[in-house]
């Protein structure tokens, strides 16, 4: 979108830029107003010479065809129009409920314009909503151009992430922080249109390295297509290495990157690999440090009989600390044959947090719900004024009559058989002759109540009694329950922990027993956890095709539920994120050892590793994880498939 103008702009690059002064159904830009720069400067873009300004407010609406990642784009370049100075804009952006931007001002963002800032966003078909919040009334907010585009298939992909506990959902958007073509001479951009930069103003040390390339053909792979989506060629043919010589001696230890970073913030890390050094498989492994909170030992070629020069990613969820920068270092193992390190490319993406700000209902979906409550409301008069007429005409031809009941008197009037009941009325009435199979017709009823004359009332009913007693099934309910009379948030935990039980044991929460403790399966489930003996009470199918570390966690996890005290329990988040867990160690069984899937260190939650990934098939199972050092075992993001 060129944003303020009635023109398009093509950039040369395949990209084109729809003026947005021009109505079309596929955008909306709000309330705003279009602003242009009459005296810009030779040589910059003429999608930098109109801007969108919003002085309340407002949003920019797109609409989305195919639900799915998206890379949005938001373009600034401050310039003057009459009094109104842009760089003096001050305001925030939110998109599906996520803020991109707080308090955002592009004279202290940069020294370099235009200003570029690139999120990913999962966005579902429909409208997509930009918000674009002035900090207060005497600020606003502008935008040059914007863009969003779908991209390519397992860019992001949520199924090929295991969860482990604390990572944020892959459904979370992303700020673009820094991508960095280590190696590389000069900035250029790829075919998604992204910025890559060279890594000399990042290195703590640069005159200890030097740059190196690569002339030859990567290999190619099945999924081609999909790598040059990831990073481009050029990013994995260059690099910057450090060597070990046979005599043990090196210019320097290790290569430094430093970055500034948010404060105790949590980000998205993804490096870009390639081994252009190895003459054969299996001869290169190297460190891996990021900051002081992980290690690991990176085998580029590990699980390959023959195959080299293949393109690799890893992807990390790394939480900062309070000093607002992360360092990267690459190392030789000690163990590796060539003692070499190397990494050809680095991105860094920080998690956006949810939106705080209330946005205001649009004006057009104010109309649009307004209209749809006149209609409704038009509909139901109607109704009710049908529904008076006809109640009227039906009263006026119904004539009632006296009461009948006198003392002494019989019921129907003296010398009167009930038969003649039918007489009643002058006129006959629909409802004097409905057949409602009463031991007495409705007209007796009425006419010996006078139409439910409240005079002739002699008592009033009981009052209603409303019973708030809990209803539930015996053996789910919270025992906590009985204790305090009280439901919290836990009580569902409980109930669910029996569910665990039920599916792992083939049998109902209560069953009728000569054996009093197998009478209700949370006591009898909690008896043999606690022996350490749980798979003796198992579904028999279950019997040989169980893991026995998932069986343990299941267990941990259905213990925690069925705490007697509600404060104990987990909430179900945690509990869906260890059952996750739990599946995974059924479905990729490892030797582990006996700590290593039940208990988490405070380091290990800090940090969330994937395994290397090859951009064409999985690389290696579970099991290549030995070199990690155990307080990471939990802190280990496994991408299964191929990305």
């Amino acid at each position: 979108m060129n944003c303020g103008s009635d023109s398009n702009v093509d950039l040369g690059d395949l990209r084109n830029f729809v003026g947005d002064k021009n109505s079309n159904p596929s955008f909306s830009v709000g309330k705003s107003y279009p602003v242009r720069n009459e005296n810009p400067s030779p040589g910059i873009s003429p999608l930098y010479h109109t801007a969108r300004i919003y002085t309340k407010i407002s949003r920019y609406m797109l609409n989305i065809t195919q639900t799915g990642s998206y890379l949005v784009r938001l373009h600034f370049f401050p310039f003057s129009f009459k009094t109104t100075h842009l760089a003096d804009a001050l305001f925030s952006v939110s998109a599906s409920n996520f803020s991109l931007l707080s308090n955002f001002s592009v004279g202290n963002s940069s020294t370099e314009f235009p200003v570029i800032k690139e999120f990913f966003l999962t966005i579902a078909e429909g409208n997509f909503d930009i918000y674009f919040i002035p900090a207060d009334e005497t600020r606003f907010a502008f935008v040059n151009a914007i863009e969003a585009f779908l991209l390519p298939p397992n860019f992001f992909n949520k199924s090929l992430i295991t969860p482990i506990p604390p990572l944020l959902s892959t459904d979370g958007a992303l700020r673009t922080l820094y991508r960095i073509d280590v190696g590389g001479d000069q900035k250029f951009n790829d075919t998604l249109w992204r910025n890559w930069v060279p890594d000399n103003d990042y290195l703590t040390f640069p005159s200890s390295v030097t740059a190196s390339s690569y002339d030859g053909e990567l290999q190619e792979s099945r999924q081609r297509v999909v790598v040059k989506g990831i990073a481009p060629d050029a990013v994995y043919k260059t690099y910057k290495n450090v060597s070990i010589d046979n005599n043990g001696s090196s210019n320097f230890p290790n290569i430094t990157w430093r970055f500034n970073v948010s404060k105790e913030a949590r980000h998205l890390v993804r490096l870009h690999v390639c081994d252009l050094l190895s003459d054969s498989p299996g001869t290169v492994k190297f460190d891996l440090n990021i900051s002081s909170n992980f290690s690991i030992v990176i085998d580029p070629n590990a699980n390959r009989s023959s195959e080299m020069k293949i393109p690799l990613f890893y992807d990390y969820v790394v939480s900062s600390d309070d000093s607002g920068y992360m360092s990267f270092s690459i190392a030789p193992n000690k163990t590796s044959i060539k003692k070499v390190a190397f990494l050809n490319g680095l991105e860094i993406m920080e998690f956006v947090g949810n939106s705080t700000i209330e946005v205001p209902v649009e004006h057009e979906k104010r109309k649009h719900l307004a209209l749809m409550i006149a209609s409704a409301g038009g509909v139901a008069l109607l109704l009710v004024l049908i529904l008076l007429l006809s109640l009227c005409l039906r009263l006026r031809r119904l004539k009632p009559v006296k009461a009948l009941i006198l003392k002494n008197e019989f019921l129907y009037g003296r010398g009167r058989s009930p038969s003649s009941t039918t007489k009643r009325t002058e006129n006959a009435s629909i409802v004097t002759n409905l057949n409602l199979k009463l031991k007495m017709s409705l007209a007796e009823i009425l006419a010996a109540t006078e139409n439910f004359n409240p005079k002739l009332l002699i008592g009033m009913p009981d009052p209603d009694h409303i019973s708030t007693d809990l209803k539930g099934s015996f053996g789910y309910l919270d025992p906590e329950y009985f204790r305090t009379l009280q439901l919290t948030n836990k009580s569902d935990v409980y109930s669910f922990g029996v569910i665990l039980l039920e599916v792992l044991c083939a049998r109902p929460p209560i069953v009728n027993s000569k054996q009093r403790e197998e009478i209700n399966l949370a006591e009898w489930g909690m008896f043999w956890q606690k022996e350490g003996q749980l798979e003796k009470i198992i579904d028999p199918l279950l019997v040989g095709h169980i893991n026995r570390n998932s069986l343990r966690k299941f267990g941990e996890i259905t213990e925690k539920c069925l705490k007697p005290q509600g404060s104990d329990r987990p909430n179900m988040l945690d509990v869906c994120w260890d059952l996750e867990y739990a599946l995974q160690l059924q479905q990729t069984p490892a030797h582990r050892e006996a700590h290593e899937d039940s208990t988490t260190t405070a380091a290990s939650t800090d940090l969330v590793l994937p395994p290397m990934q090859n951009l064409s098939y999985n690389m290696f199972p579970v099991d290549d994880y030995s070199d990690t050092t155990a307080s990471a075992v939990f802190s280990q993001l496994r991408i299964n498939d191929s990305r």
